[in-house]
């Protein structure tokens, strides 16, 4: 899924019908299911789940989680390329803003990346907690976003340091995506696979690369 519709599945966040369910039924049919409070979370998951199936983890009432693992995402393609995702993790978040109204902007969506970083990165981390943070212990990158392509767009912003705080991040993110969006369908999956691709080059000339198939028991 990408930033084109981020517009909840058939309502609006104040719960209006806003889609002909006719046209969709198999989002209907999902949706009515969910009863999540967070209408935009609740179609990010539906997205996702078409491309990924079910995940291992689905809790579906009020609060609840979808959490697609590494025996989930192996061998799966995003954009034709093979998936940078070790997992990716939905909560149902209903998050205000300061003057108390629904924030479209919160980070529900997590993805975990297993790569071995090195101290400049590192550094950077205190400037991008709500939105990067990582375990060393395990080599465990998780980025926080709204979609899958928003993910990808901040590894790649954190990845060749181009960002140096959150206010930055933000901004170089909105950036890229606005850009995206108002670019055919094409060209937008010609721009994501070239992310995708300059990414990988970066993890393998850098030497960021990790096992995917860790027990971390």
């Amino acid at each position: 899924m990408s930033n084109r519709d981020l517009t909840a599945v058939f309502w609006d966040t104040q719960g209006k019908i806003k889609y002909n369910t006719e046209e969709s039924f198999f989002k209907y049919e999902t949706s009515m299911s969910i009863n999540w409070n967070n209408k935009i979370a609740r179609k990010v998951f539906i997205n996702i789940l078409q491309l990924f199936n079910k995940p291992n983890i689905l809790h579906l009432e009020s609060n609840g989680i979808a959490l697609w693992d590494n025996n989930n995402l192996k061998d799966l393609m995003f954009y034709k390329r093979n998936l940078l995702f070790y997992e990716i993790l939905i909560r149902d978040k209903y998050v205000n803003t300061d003057e108390n109204k629904y924030n479209t902007e919160y980070p529900f969506l997590e993805c975990k990346y297993i790569l071995k970083l090195n101290k400049n990165h590192t550094k950077l981390l205190s400037e991008l907690h709500n939105y990067i943070y990582y375990d060393s212990y395990i080599n465990q990158l998780t980025i926080k976003s709204r979609t899958l392509e928003e993910n990808i767009i901040i590894l790649s912003l954190f990845l060749e340091k181009k960002i140096n705080t959150q206010k930055d991040l933000i901004k170089k993110k909105n950036k890229i995506m606005d850009k995206l969006n108002n670019s055919n369908n094409l060209l937008f999956e010609k721009n994501m696979i070239l992310l995708i691709e300059n990414i990988n080059n970066y993890i393998s000339q850098n030497n960021l690369i990790i096992q995917k198939n860790l027990n971390y028991e």
